[in-house]
């Protein structure tokens, strides 16, 4: 990934990953101790989750990038570390936004 502008990114908040009529989901539970119980985990929010965490990544690649372009990073190798994790996060996320379109577009060729 080349980082050719050191303005801001506009990245996209988690209340903007779901409909705007939609109420906010509840917090998971971290594990089965968490809540007493089994933790259930929807797809929707380990997906919402991953999503934020790959949008955070890249937040931090370009507040590294900023800071090496001022000359105030103080430590270049770090900088890097999370430039190359920004990438790495954003080509996943490519991957499964073609993945889940190419699902969808056979589940729509089914016929019923």
């Amino acid at each position: 990934m080349r980082i050719d502008s050191f303005s801001p990114a506009n990245l996209v908040g988690p209340s903007e990953l779901r409909p705007p009529n939609a109420t906010a989901p509840a917090a998971p539970a971290l594990g089965p101790a968490a809540a007493g119980g089994t933790a259930e985990m929807s797809f929707g929010n380990v997906l919402g989750q991953e999503l934020q965490r790959a949008n955070t990544a890249l937040a931090e690649a370009d507040r590294q990038a900023q800071l090496v372009a001022t000359g105030d990073a103080e430590n270049l190798h770090e900088a890097m570390v999370a430039m190359a994790e920004a990438d790495l996060a954003l080509q996943v996320t490519l991957r499964v936004t073609q993945k889940a379109i190419a699902a969808y577009q056979e589940i729509s060729r089914m016929q019923l």
